[in-house]
C-alpha cells in the first residue's frame, strides 16, 4: 500500500472519529483509557468512539467509575479508532491480551445508517457524502478483521472463529493458530511423549491444556497408536 493510500485511510479514521465525538457539560477527572493519564475535562468535544462501539473476543469494554470518567485523553484521541480498526490495540481491561475489536452494528447505529445498499442515505446521516465515507470505513474494518495463522500463514482467522478455536477457557489472548496447525501442533506432542503435560502454544502463555481441550483438536485414534 503506497502513501497516499495510507493516508486516504488515516483521513477516514479522522472523520468518522469526529463523527463519535461528544461534549462533556461538567468539569471532571478523566482517565485515558490508553496511555492512563489523567487530565481535568471541561466540554471539550471528545471522542467516544472506545466507549461506545469496541469491545474484545471475550466482550470485555471499558469500566465507567463513578467518581471520574474514563475516555481518551487530546493526546490519543485521534489515533486511537485507526489502531483499534487495524487490530492494533489490545483490550483495555488489564490483563487481557485479545486484541479490541470494532463492533459494526454499533458503528452503524450510532451513525444512523441502516442499509449501506440505499442510494439516499439516512435521516440521520445528513448526506450522501457522509453515507460514503461510513461505507469505506465499514470496509477498512472487514480488511483488518482477519489474521493470518501463525504458523501457516494460509488459514484467515476470523473473529467468529475464536471460541472454536480457544485452547483453553482459562487462555486470555486471541487465537494464534488455525485448526489444522493446532491439531498438527498437539499430535506432534503428543507422539513425543509430551501427552501428560501440553502447553497451550501462544507465546507468552503458559496454560495447561486439560484432556477435554486436546478432546477439542485432536483424533482419540491418537492415543491408540
Amino acid at each position: 500500500m503506497g502513501d497516499n493510500e495510507h493516508l486516504g485511510d488515516w483521513k477516514i479514521y479522522w472523520k468518522i472519529n469526529v463523527l463519535f465525538h461528544a461534549t462533556s457539560l461538567a468539569k471532571a477527572e478523566l482517565k485515558c483509557m490508553w496511555c492512563d493519564k489523567e487530565e481535568i475535562s471541561t466540554s471539550l468535544m471528545r471522542s467516544d468512539f472506545a466507549l461506545s462501539a469496541v469491545k474484545c473476543s471475550a466482550g470485555h469494554v471499558p469500566a465507567v467509575g463513578a467518581d471520574s470518567m474514563i475516555g481518551v485523553c487530546v493526546d490519543c484521541d485521534a489515533e486511537l479508532i485507526q489502531r483499534v480498526t487495524e487490530r492494533r490495540q489490545q483490550c483495555f481491561q488489564k490483563g487481557c491480551r485479545r486484541y479490541a475489536l470494532v463492533q459494526k452494528e454499533n458503528v452503524i447505529r450510532r451513525l444512523g445508517q441502516t442499509k449501506l445498499a440505499k442510494e439516499e442515505a439516512s435521516s440521520k446521516v445528513s448526506n450522501r457524502k457522509e453515507a460514503e465515507l461510513l461505507r469505506r470505513y465499514l470496509v477498512l474494518v472487514d480488511q483488518h478483521r482477519f489474521f493470518d495463522c501463525e504458523v501457516c500463514y494460509c488459514e484467515k482467522i476470523a473473529p467468529e472463529q475464536y471460541p472454536d478455536l480457544q485452547t483453553t477457557s482459562r487462555c486470555r489472548h486471541d487465537p494464534v493458530q488455525c485448526r489444522d496447525c493446532l491439531r498438527r501442533d498437539i499430535e506432534g506432542r503428543i507422539n513425543a511423549g509430551d501427552w501428560r503435560t501440553i502447553i497451550c502454544p501462544d507465546q507468552d502463555c503458559d496454560e495447561e491444556l486439560a484432556p477435554r481441550d486436546v478432546d477439542k483438536f485432536v483424533s482419540p485414534e491418537i492415543f491408540k497408536a
